[in-house]
């Protein structure tokens, strides 16, 4: 076991013995000087680093003492951008629960000719909205299909897409929707998380680029119009279009006129033809036979047979990517299976935000009407979350023993992995973070935990100042964050730090 499994593991321990209190022990904090004093000191933390107290929101809740150490603007709706994936996160474990696991079903159809000859053998594939499944994934179901007797198919290949309606981008993202791999279609048919990934190497003043996709495929073609220009930075732009055939991508921009290699990822914008494509590359690789046209199911179906169901990965490892990657199609498809509580065909996403509601407002009710989820990943700028909900929901999550594991697991730790794996912490801080980021255009969100010595503080930290750069405030973030982090290394512990400041200078002298 490495040392990531082992923080795994060990982590959401230390959480259960440091717990005590909970959310109805914080109404009534009485005022003392040692926290008036860090209150104080974390104020003039915040006005040094340059951050606007108007759109900055940050929480501090000690599990230890079970009280707040600071709050400011923490009841002010803001903007969540991926950190709403944290409420996604906790309602699909809450709803669904660790284990769930989504379905992929096939069927052996059989077509019968129109003129009266003989029957054709086709395959069905009932979509289940797996957001885990790989191409090593299909290839291993084609070779689970040619066990059972599936040696050539004479027919077609039909796609069943009924379990979710077909709106493959969420309403609330609006018109900013590009084809960037973070805005991948959300269908009962997924593979590769609907991405396309290609790399682009180029050399001395453009001479000799090539576009070379990571994936290998018959049916992906490739065009270059790319060209070599006194620019700082690559600018490429990747248009598609999809037929029986397959799918042509053609790149166009401009390179930095030197050596380089560049790598691109795209959101495909048919997920039903791509994973049909995908799937016949993969029954021909293992052996079976036969053209498999792309065919439209027959609205009153057709003779089948059930012979494979695929199950994914459980929904505990779905959240790994999910809250450490911030993947925004898996959270998507989260709220829409918990939507599948209620429906089994046409699930929309606004199905979905209702079960989670109910379940959030069940355990939390006195934030009913106070919260808005228009979207499961963050990317609509109408999910509005405010600090003190967060902490409130982060502080339920050490409680829960039936999921705290999967959640506390999942999110990120400064300086080893996801999102939070380059942020700019000092060394001692490196591990103490368990956090979830949350970047749109002028917002910057840090949610998650601080473990202190002796304390585990639960922290939401938003900031929505659409005027800057949202790099200035990541800096600008991780500087407060840092010095937070030391104020209350100091608060919990001051003689230990003023007794270790006095042998120092006694060292110095000595020498």
């Amino acid at each position: 076991m490495g040392p990531a499994a082992v923080r795994a593991v060990a982590l959401p321990l230390v959480f259960a013995v440091l717990l005590c209190g909970g959310p109805a022990a914080w109404a009534h904090t009485p005022k003392t000087k040692s926290f008036a004093k860090l209150h104080k000191k974390i104020d003039r933390l915040l006005e040094r680093t340059g951050l606007d107290s108007e759109n900055t929101a940050l929480m501090l809740f000690s599990t230890r003492r079970g009280r707040f150490l600071y709050r400011l603007r923490e009841q002010q709706p803001m903007i969540a951008a991926s950190n709403a994936k944290l409420v996604t996160a906790y309602a699909s474990l809450r709803v669904l629960g660790p284990n769930y696991r989504w379905k992929t079903v096939f069927y052996r159809v059989t077509e019968q000719d129109d003129a009266g000859g003989r029957s054709r053998q086709g395959l069905l594939v009932k979509g289940g909205g797996d957001p885990t499944l790989t191409l090593r994934t299909l290839e291993r179901i084609a070779l689970k299909l040619k066990t059972k007797n599936l040696r050539r198919i004479e027919g077609g290949l039909y796609f069943d897409a009924s379990l979710f309606d077909h709106v493959k981008f969420p309403a609330a993202w609006g018109s900013a929707l590009g084809g960037q791999a973070w805005f991948a279609p959300v269908s009962p048919f997924i593979v590769e998380k609907n991405t396309a990934s290609f790399v682009i190497t180029a050399g001395k003043n453009g001479n000799g680029i090539e576009v070379i996709p990571e994936i290998q495929a018959d049916f992906l073609k490739v065009t270059s119009r790319l060209k070599s220009s006194p620019v700082k930075r690559a600018v490429v732009r990747v248009l598609q279009s999809w037929n029986g055939e397959g799918a042509l991508f053609t790149f166009r921009g401009k390179l930095p006129a030197k050596s380089n290699t560049y790598r691109v990822s795209t959101a495909v914008n048919d997920p039903v033809v791509n994973f049909y494509h995908h799937l016949r590359s993969s029954l021909h690789r293992i052996g079976i036979e036969g053209d498999m046209p792309r065919r439209r199911l027959p609205a009153g179906g057709m003779p089948s047979k059930r012979i494979h169901t695929h199950y994914s990965a459980p929904l505990r490892e779905l959240l790994v990517d999910v809250n450490k990657e911030s993947n925004n199609l898996a959270a998507e498809v989260m709220v829409r299976t918990m939507g599948m509580t209620r429906k089994t065909k046409g699930v929309t996403g606004a199905d979905g935000l209702k079960v989670l509601r109910a379940a959030l407002f069940e355990e939390l009710p006195k934030f009913k009407g106070k919260v808005e989820m228009a979207d499961g990943s963050g990317l609509s700028r109408d999910t509005r979350l405010s600090a003190s909900f967060l902490v409130h929901m982060l502080n339920r999550v050490l409680r829960r023993q039936d999921f705290r594991a999967e959640y506390l697991s999942s999110l990120s730790l400064a300086g080893w992995d996801g999102t939070l794996r380059y942020r700019n912490y000092p060394k001692h801080m490196r591990g103490q973070i368990r956090a979830k980021s949350g970047t749109l255009a002028g917002v910057q969100n840090l949610s998650g935990y601080l473990t202190l010595k002796k304390d585990v503080v639960v922290f939401s930290f938003l900031i929505n100042d659409s005027d800057q750069h949202y790099l200035k405030l990541q800096a600008k973030q991780d500087r407060a964050l840092a010095g937070v982090f030391d104020a209350l290394l100091e608060w919990e512990n001051p003689k230990t730090r003023n007794k270790s400041k006095g042998k120092r200078r006694i060292r110095r002298r000595g020498r």
